[in-house]
């Protein structure tokens, strides 16, 4: 007889545990005040797998009970990673797209769904559906737009084709509405979905839209959409276009753009010439932040890639390159990357990149958290923050004003988010003087969340025959559990501000590896779990130009613990083996060093107090 490779259905005969006896178990466990911890991320898994097992009705009367009202998030986050038909025609019952007050719990949904590790036709069918639909609520119908695209690159990293008649139709929308779209809001709102979507047969449309637009995040999203493309996608159109980009040969660019396009050129391979070219044009100290910057990057770049710091020492035998005009320069503007913790097998690094205006204002910041192996890199986290043309607010001398930026452009702060590579709807915290004036009488001076959810990180089960004909059955599944929240205070008396963004997260990975058969069983058990955070401290001092601007980024003690349980048992043994190993390892806090001009403008600021 055949063993099957397919996983076995068993319904549940004896001492069962129901969905809704696991909610009221972990009732408490559940509520928000435990969010980004690894006792919320071992209840999610358990109720995962409860939920998969738990039919339609029993799912809407649990959602219906108004004693789960306050842990409702959690359970929407639940349902949605459970990804069973039973549990996604609830959610499609109870959730309203059209109504405000729904708004909220709306894009919970979607976050939770943006991640799904096995996404479906039919799920795909509902958000093109409701992407077709023209929600009322913008913030909605963007978080639609970005979710729909994160389910359709997943869905076809797992296919060996992605030739389907759903997925030529949800590209058919995105670029339609692309299209139709009147202003640059919109225009970014569908080049975000088509970012997350990775769709290969948009090069020619990302193209267009980084060379043509005047808007400079239309610009930046269109490059960072060609950013995500596999290198084979990477054509020298692709880099044509960028080098034109980057040395403004046909008009002007906003120095944000011209980075990003910078980005694409030295991650894909630059040729000696492309080098050099990219080097002499630091010389432009008109902008000399943006040279500031293109300095900092491109060293950075060397520091982890051997083939390119070849080609840059041979680039720097030119003396018009490698002399005392070109490599000092004088701006503020940095990029540093170093190791947020190492192991034999994984490293994991951070990443801060700053670019500056002429007068010191910051104008975009990013810190990328990355976990990277001996062949691939996997992008853990993204957290940027853009001030466009800011200085019309605080009174930025024209001599002190980037070239390039449109002075007609309302100025606009706000935050971005990519988690796992999936980009999350920005956050835009005000636009225009009202719009500031708004947001400094109202910053919240205690912790404030600004997102929070759980989601699966991994979801695999997979039988292996053995040369034997035993089948081993191998099952991991892994929840994180994320709370990203800030404070800010400002001193329009003192002309200061500061601010802490907290991102914490509580993670708890778990595995199986069993035999299962008449005569013998043997199991393997293990799981590890761990919460930490990483605090990210910023204080301005705008009372004089230039600004002054110092970063921190510590993380405070933490701990690791991981289990391992071995099981062996056989009826032709009177007695069964059974071992456990615990360990749990305690972390010391840490302060991570950043640039060396952003320790020595701290100093400034630390004996100015």
């Amino acid at each position: 007889m055949l063993l099957s490779s397919v996983e076995e259905n068993q319904q549940c005969t004896t001492e069962c545990v129901t969905a809704a006896d696991l909610i009221e178990k972990y009732r408490d466990t559940l509520d928000n005040k435990n969010m980004a911890t690894p006792q919320l991320a071992e209840a999610f898994l358990e109720l995962t797998d409860s939920f998969r097992n738990t039919g339609k009705p029993a799912l809407l009367d649990i959602m219906a009970n108004t004693k789960n009202i306050d842990i409702l998030p959690q359970l929407i986050d639940v349902a949605a990673a459970a990804q069973t038909s039973a549990s996604q025609d609830m959610l499609m019952h109870i959730l309203t797209f059209d109504d405000e007050d729904y708004v909220e719990i709306s894009e919970r949904y979607l976050l939770a769904v943006a991640f799904s590790t096995h996404p479906s036709e039919k799920l795909m069918e509902i958000l093109l559906e409701l992407v077709n639909k023209n929600v009322p609520n913008e913030k909605l119908r963007e978080s639609l737009g970005l979710t729909l695209g994160a389910v359709v690159n997943t869905y076809c990293r797992q296919q060996t084709t992605c030739d389907l008649e759903i997925i030529r139709n949800i590209v058919a929308s995105f670029l339609d509405k692309l299209a139709a779209c009147e202003d640059n809001i919109c225009r970014t709102m569908h080049l975000g979905a088509i970012s997350n979507a990775r769709l290969p047969g948009a090069v020619s449309v990302l193209l267009q839209f980084a060379e043509d637009s005047k808007d400079s995040i239309v610009g930046t999203t269109a490059i960072k959409a060609l950013q995500r493309l596999d290198q084979q996608y990477i054509s020298q159109r692709v880099k044509a276009t960028m080098s034109r980009i980057y040395h403004q040969n046909e008009r002007h660019y906003d120095t944000t753009v011209r980075t990003a396009a910078l980005d694409v050129l030295l991650r894909n391979k630059p040729s000696t010439e492309e080098l050099r070219n990219i080097l002499l044009s630091i010389t432009d100290q008109v902008e000399f932040e943006m040279s500031t910057y293109v300095l900092a990057k491109l060293t950075n770049f060397m520091k982890y890639d051997l083939e390119l710091r070849l080609l840059v020492r041979q680039v720097l035998r030119d003396i018009r390159i490698n002399n005392y005009r070109l490599l000092p320069q004088k701006g503020l503007s940095s990029a540093v990357t170093n190791f947020l913790a190492e192991t034999v097998d994984t490293n994991c690094t951070y990443g801060l990149f700053m670019e500056n205006s002429n007068a010191g204002i910051m104008k975009q910041s990013t810190m990328d958290v990355d976990l990277s192996g001996r062949q691939h890199t996997l992008p853990i986290m993204s957290f940027g923050l853009y001030a466009k043309n800011l200085g019309a607010l605080i009174g930025e001398d024209a001599e002190n004003t980037d070239s390039n930026e449109d002075a007609d452009t309302e100025p606009s702060v706000g935050m971005s988010l990519d988690l796992m590579g999936v980009s999350l709807r920005p956050i835009e915290f005000f636009r225009g003087q009202t719009g500031l004036m708004s947001a400094v009488w109202n910053a919240p001076s205690e912790p404030v969340s600004a997102l929070q959810g759980s989601v699966l990180i991994h979801d695999h089960i997979q039988r292996i025959h053995l040369q034997n004909g035993v089948v081993v059955q191998l099952a991991i599944q892994g929840c994180v559990s994320i709370d990203i929240s800030g404070s800010i205070s400002i001193s329009l008396w003192n002309r200061n501000s500061h601010s802490v963004v907290y991102n914490s997260g509580g993670l708890v990975v778990k595995g199986t590896m069993k035999i299962d058969n008449p005569y013998f069983q043997s199991s393997l058990e293990f799981s590890a779990q761990s919460a930490a955070q990483i605090e990210f401290t910023t204080d301005v001092d705008f009372y004089e130009m230039p600004f002054k601007m110092c970063l921190q980024m510590a993380q405070p003690p933490f701990k690791f613990s991981h289990f391992i349980s071995k099981y062996e048992g056989s009826k032709s043994f009177k007695t069964a083996y059974k071992s456990k190993i615990s360990r749990t390892r305690e972390l010391n806090g840490v302060s991570f060093i950043l640039h060396p001009k952003n320790s020595n403008q701290c100093r400034v600021m630390i004996a100015d107090d």
